[in-house]
């Protein structure tokens, strides 16, 4: 399992978390990912993964509304799980295009959440609904108040699902009902 998580690692390397992938790269991380599902130290994950708060960083999609040429940019892309309100909330940082980050004041990046309802529906998959969406400024941070702008929805909408195929505590793989791979690390402090 060591070997191929290492393995893994050492493909992800140089692809910008997807960003920089071609379709010989995509290929090659799936087939390691196949070949990782298998020694999945998890037998319920998706009940595992719901169970405690956690934060995740994405080391990899192939997913174009994620690392796609229109997708909304290349600072932090994460997730939050909130046990307690059976909740994800997918955090995007959007920076503000290459020229503009060299000025002597550069404008804020935007910090996008998605919250999605959670809920599994066997060991391995999870089924999400959509709750609401907000954008604030981020950094570098503004000398004075800035509002984030909220769109709670009055309902949930269905929002598809993912399947666990890889689930270690500290590595996570999921690959969505559409059958696109995402590949997100926890962050240490959360442990």
């Amino acid at each position: 399992r060591e070997t191929l998580k290492e393995e893994l690692f050492s493909a992800l390397q140089t692809l910008d978390r997807g960003f920089e992938a071609s379709a010989s790269d995509q290929n090659n991380v799936a087939a390691i990912v196949q070949r990782l599902s298998a020694l999945s130290p998890e037998a319920a994950p998706a009940p595992k993964l719901l169970s405690a708060d956690s934060k995740w960083r994405l080391i990899y999609s192939d997913a174009p509304d994620i690392v796609g040429p229109t997708a909304a940019g290349r600072g932090r892309i994460g997730q939050r799980v909130e046990a307690t309100n059976s909740r994800i909330v997918n955090l995007v940082e959007a920076l503000p295009p290459s020229p503009l980050q060299s000025l002597p004041f550069p404008p804020p990046s935007l910090q996008l959440e998605v919250t999605l309802g959670a809920e599994a529906v066997s060991d391995t998959e999870v089924r999400l609904s959509l709750l609401g969406t907000s954008a604030a400024p981020g950094s570098p941070k503004l000398p004075f108040p800035t509002p984030s702008l909220g769109l709670p929805l009055l309902f949930p909408l269905p929002f598809g699902s993912f399947s666990i195929l890889y689930y270690d505590g500290d590595l996570r793989v999921i690959k969505t009902a559409q059958g696109y791979l995402g590949i997100n690390m926890r962050e240490q402090a959360e442990k």
